[in-house]
């Protein structure tokens, strides 16, 4: 499991990267192997110094289950996070920047009794990508959190790396909302593992990832065919898997296992409202209706490159889920 961590420990080490414990510096979960140490009230005396640079690199070394680089000493971070427990679980998908969606679904699994909420990636891309950080820093140790594909363009915005793999109106909306974030968010967004699995009462093992367990951009959806699937969820062999990426909520088998798509909670595709799943002690997809002229309207206020787009095509009025099927059973990537 892991523990809960205040601003005045030290940064999450995780590999060569220095994590932030929040987006804003408050409590969070920290998995076991992750280490954490507290920066001491003054300064070590020379005697101790390199007994106490020793001690600290060998709680970190058992901390991590990788070997370090035979190289450079680094411990070199899994892309699989320590797994956690939980009665009830809120799974907050593809959120892009909506804050008064993420509201809206924040206070309904809160009244539904959620201890847990997995927040399945692409997080902050969109009209209000600081104040959705933000939000989510208050919720404190309850909140795990994935990588989603567009967290990690805006982590290569934010470094100066080029983005090449996105039209060039969605590369200025990443350039943008990258801007928005200090240092501390941009590290936190940085060090994000591309799954976790969550022990869930009465459900078992259930594996969250953004697209698939293999990759933050990987493309499938209710109608793609089991053996162009399996590929994909080769590696897991948890009976209940749950991705996002789509923005479209469905429920498939394959081969034994549950995939559960928890679809989006602030660009959904389908009835407007933010969808978002719940599980435990069943699975339940869910969609919380909220404001959504006030909530168009404060996207518009934004300097966000698109917010007059965003607040019409993806708040007011969503694409269907007929015309984004079509669109990415056309796209190559499918094949």
């Amino acid at each position: 499991m892991g523990m809960a961590v205040r601003a005045q420990w030290t940064p999450v080490v995780r590999g060569h990267v220095e994590v932030p414990a929040t987006p804003s510096g408050v409590w969070r979960f920290v998995p076991a192997r992750w280490t954490v140490t507290r920066r001491p009230e003054a300064p070590v005396a020379p005697m101790f110094r390199r007994a106490w640079h020793r001690r600290r690199q060998r709680v970190h070394n058992a901390a991590c289950k990788v070997p370090p680089d035979a190289r450079t000493g680094v411990q070199v971070p899994n892309e699989r996070a320590p797994s956690a427990r939980a009665h009830c679980v809120a799974a907050l998908y593809d959120l892009h920047g909506n804050l008064p969606a993420l509201d809206a679904a924040i206070d309904r699994a809160e009244a539904a009794h959620a201890d847990c909420f997995v927040i399945g990636g692409d997080i902050a891309l969109g009209p209000m990508p600081g104040e959705v950080l933000d939000r989510l820093a208050a919720l404190g140790p309850r909140a795990l959190y994935l990588r989603g594909n567009c967290d990690r363009l805006m982590v290569d915005a934010c470094d100066g790396r080029p983005i090449a793999s996105v039209p060039a109106a969605v590369r200025d909306n990443v350039v943008w909302a990258a801007a928005q974030l200090d240092r501390q968010q941009r590290d936190f967004l940085a060090a994000l593992p591309m799954t976790i699995t969550v022990d869930v009462d009465s459900l078992g093992a259930v594996l969250f990832c953004h697209a698939t367990p293999r990759s933050d951009d990987e493309i499938f959806t209710r109608r793609t065919p089991d053996d162009r699937l399996r590929p994909m969820l080769s590696t897991t062999h948890e009976a209940i898997i749950v991705c996002g990426h789509t923005h479209m909520q469905f429920q498939r088998r394959l081969d034994g296992a549950q995939i559960v798509n928890a679809g989006s909670v602030g660009m959904p595709f389908g009835a407007a409202g933010a969808h978002w799943l719940r599980l435990g002690p069943g699975i339940e997809l869910e969609r919380t209706e909220y404001d959504l002229a006030s909530a168009a309207a404060r996207i518009r206020r934004t300097a966000y490159p698109q917010a007059a787009e965003f607040a019409s095509r993806y708040v007011l009025d969503p694409p269907s889920e007929a015309e984004m099927l079509a669109a990415f059973e056309a796209a190559p990537k499918l094949g």
